[in-house]
């Protein structure tokens, strides 16, 4: 199965947030996203898409992303995205019913606190802006010791 557009992914999240009326920014959309492809990548074994996550200051940025929504600030993106596949939909969906009930600055936090954020960042002042890549193995290995740690339960 090939990487869906990084652009579907992106308008089939802000749909599903819509439905769920959760607002979502530029900033937690980039949470959102990270999270989509780690659980992604574990559960299919596939990347969700295929652009490179980076370890910005305030956490995982996928810059072309960033860009796109760069003109709505910190508010919530009001853009009407094209429909997507009923697939990518539902997953997006069940993504949403763990992570769309918190704030872009708490999912922030969280991605702080995780390896894969950590260990691309390592060796930077918490301030000094970075490109380096979020690597697929780095969210490959995080999230599948998630998932072992919440079977184990």
């Amino acid at each position: 199965m090939m990487a869906y557009n990084i652009d579907v992914v992106a308008d089939a999240l802000l749909n599903a947030s819509r439905e769920r009326r959760i607002e979502v920014s530029n900033l937690k959309l980039q949470k959102l996203m990270y999270y989509a492809q780690g659980w992604y990548l574990v559960l299919t074994s596939q990347p969700l898409y295929s652009e490179d996550i980076q370890a910005w200051v305030h956490g995982p940025v996928i810059p072309c992303l960033f860009h796109r929504f760069k003109p709505y600030k910190w508010g919530a993106i009001d853009e009407k995205g094209k429909q997507g596949n009923p697939v990518l939909h539902r997953y997006l969906g069940m993504l949403l019913e763990k992570y769309g009930r918190y704030s872009a600055k708490e999912l922030e936090q969280f991605t702080h606190n995780e390896r894969p954020w950590i260990d691309a960042r390592a060796g930077l002042a918490v301030d000094e802006p970075s490109t380096r890549v979020i690597t697929q193995e780095a969210l490959r290995a995080h999230f599948s010791a998630l998932m072992q740690a919440s079977a184990a339960k």
